[in-house]
């Protein structure tokens, strides 16, 4: 083990058979769909995406591995011959658009000719600067002035106003490479203080470690697989606490005279979340954490071991912008450099957020009937996934926004009376009312006045103009706990079966609760450390002594051809103005209709908006391979999306997909 990173295995693979071989097939079957003119060419794309989204209505046939909620996926294969056959399949549709094109071209003009048809679409793009462009002008032959000014970065601020600034943070790993050594080492230890074995049993074990380490798919293998994959997402979790911890103390010494309230509820946030950590950490069994809801048992140590357990909190730190990364082999030693901001409880407008605040769309969960919750209910791609989140919601807010400004508040005993005893043992009504009881007692607006104090302190305080605080490191140690190892020193020493069974599995996720990001010097019943630094610093970037460069940028339209690629209603109700208005312009258009009726995420509009996508790109595509010019770039679509307008100007029409 050399390295520490982001597995990119962990990718959900994706299976578009059904959803290719169903567009091919609406192709083949759905006639008058495509309209050659001599200066335009019309594609009802809409009637084949429909007739295609229609047989997946009520399918759950994804063509993707629904795993952990995901909910976006892409062109990920698993293994190469599912590459070949999706590449095979793209080119069978390829060939039966080309073929469409060839009978349509062959109906109107006479010939199968793409090339020549194509070729008599274009236009040079110089075309369009001028006002006898038909409607569609672009500013090209207008120059833009542009200044440059180098800017130096520098750690510490200086008399002069810096241009900009920010933070950075800095993540240290050491003795990577001795994770194989020090866990089998670990091992032995624990095996010898437990004394139960004699000294040649512990050196016959700690052969079979090294053996199995040597294993890509042994449960050694695996679990130093898991380390990789995840452990870097886990220390940037707990970065997030020091962060906030960084921020407080420069505040401490930035003269504001209405900070201390708001320093307050930032040093509750600070601790309430350590508290969280140690409440999950806690040494019970997993049987303590055990829930269930509705049918579907869940476990609060698996819940908030994971990386993502923070983010459903209005103001939380995200780790953003990949500055750099470097590698010492030697020292087995890797370091992350990334950029930091905050979120500050900003508006939700997706998935069902229709404009709240980060807080009280999460809120929204608790109050299990209300309409809110009924309509996100309804909507849910995945039931399970949704009673996760409401479950997460329930302890996070709890430990942070109960009695949020009493700094001797101890959530971990309310919670416990509270709601954990209902969820383990109540009956769905009774748990029911104690998220809706909770709703009640956070969702008040000296808990919102709360939140808006704490962000209007940050924003405050990172507005200042010198920024600070100044560098400041925390050392800590990742832990391997030995929890992760089974209880029976037979099983190790005569079976060689030394880890908690399933630990691999959901991705690797199941192994975090025995992962720690902690003090050194309070890191306990560890079998593996590793030792981690965090940095924090500011960033100030100063303008260089030289002079502003100032100079003009214009576009290159040598050789240029151009064809607008307009997206067109041809509902009965929508007007036909483009036409008129576009007359003159050589054209592609791609027909939409708007179907208010289907729900923006159902599945139904996901395989709508794939085979629209998919068949508007690989139209172009063959008019553009079919005029092949010797620079690919020369080529330009102007992309132009028409609305249904109202007296009161153009808008967007529900049920645009």
């Amino acid at each position: 083990m050399s390295t520490l990173e982001v597995g990119l295995d962990n990718l959900s693979s994706v299976d578009y058979t059904d959803q290719i071989e169903a567009i091919i097939q609406g192709l083949k079957q759905t006639p008058k769909i495509l309209f050659i003119e001599p200066t335009s060419v019309s594609f009802d794309i809409d009637a084949i995406a429909s007739k295609v989204a229609t047989q997946f209505t009520n399918s759950t046939r994804y063509p993707f591995e629904n795993n952990q909620g995901t909910t976006y996926a892409s062109s990920y294969f698993d293994d190469i011959g599912k590459k070949k056959a999706f590449s095979d399949q793209i080119g069978g549709l390829r060939q039966q658009i080309i073929q469409m094109v060839e009978s349509a071209l062959q109906i109107k003009v006479g010939h199968r000719d793409i090339q020549r048809y194509a070729a008599g679409l274009l236009k040079p793009i110089a075309d369009f600067s001028s006002t006898s462009s038909g409607g569609l002008k672009y500013p090209l032959t207008k120059a833009l002035l542009f200044e440059k000014q180098r800017l130096h970065i520098r750690p510490n601020k200086t008399a002069q106003a810096p241009w900009l600034k920010g933070h950075k943070l800095t993540i240290h790993v050491k003795d990577i490479s001795q994770f194989d050594e020090q866990l089998i080492q670990g091992i032995c230890a624990l095996l010898r203080r437990q004394g139960e074995c004699e000294e040649q049993e512990i050196d016959d074990t700690r052969e079979a470690l090294k053996y199995l380490a040597k294993k890509t798919n042994s449960p050694f293998g695996q679990l130093r697989k898991v380390v990789i994959k995840e452990s870097l997402a886990r220390i940037q979790r707990e970065a997030k606490i020091y962060y906030f911890r960084y921020l407080y103390h420069g505040m401490k010494e930035w003269k504001a005279g209405d900070k201390n309230y708001g320093m307050l509820l930032l040093r509750n946030l600070i601790v309430r979340l350590k508290k969280l950590e140690a409440f999950i950490r806690q040494e019970k069994d997993d049987a303590y954490f055990q829930v269930s809801y509705r049918d579907e048992s869940f476990n609060y140590r698996d819940l908030f071991s994971r990386a993502d357990a923070f983010d459903a909190l209005p103001i939380i730190p995200e780790i953003e912008g990949f500055l750099g990364e470097s590698t010492n082999r030697e020292l087995g030693a890797k370091t992350f450099t990334t950029g930091l901001k905050l979120k500050l409880n900003g508006r939700v407008h997706i998935h069902g957020g229709e404009g709240k605040p980060v807080y009280d769309y999460n809120l929204a969960l608790l109050d299990v009937g209300g309409s809110a919750y009924d309509k996100r209910a309804a909507e849910a791609k995945s039931p399970l996934r949704l009673q996760e989140k409401m479950l997460k919601v329930a302890l996070l807010y709890y430990f942070v926004f109960m009695e949020v400004d009493n700094p001797s508040f101890e959530p971990a005993v309310g919670f416990e009376m509270d709601i954990l005893d209902v969820l383990r043992t109540g009956s769905e009504e009774e748990k029911s009312a104690a998220l809706r009881k909770l709703q009640q007692s956070i969702g008040t607006n000296s808990v919102r006045d709360g939140i808006s104090t704490l962000k209007k302190l940050l924003i405050d305080f990172l507005d200042h103009t010198t920024i600070g605080p100044n560098r400041q490191e925390e050392s800590l140690v990742l832990s391997l706990k030995e929890q992760i190892l089974v209880k029976d020193v037979n099983s190790m020493v005569t079976h060689n079966i030394f880890f908690q069974k399933g630990f691999e599995k959901n991705g690797g996720l199941d192994a975090l609760k025995y992962i720690a990001i902690e003090d050194a010097s309070t890191s306990r019943e560890a079998i593996c450390k590793l030792p981690v630094t965090l940095t924090f610093q500011p960033m100030y970037y100063y303008a260089a002594d030289d002079q502003p460069e100032i100079f003009s940028m214009k576009y290159e339209m040598e050789g240029m051809q151009a064809l607008p690629i307009f997206l067109a209603p041809i509902d009965n109700s929508s007007p036909d103005r483009y036409k008129e208005k576009y007359q003159k312009v050589n054209r592609v258009v791609f027909y939409y209709r708007h179907r208010p009726a289907v729900r923006y995420d159902s599945e139904q509009a996901f395989v709508y908006r794939f085979t629209y996508t998919l068949l508007a790109y690989l139209f172009l595509k063959v008019l553009a391979d079919s005029i092949a010019p010797d620079d690919p770039r020369k080529l330009f679509f102007p992309i132009v999306l028409a609305r249904v307008s109202s007296q009161h100007g153009t808008s967007r029409r529900d049920g645009t997909l």
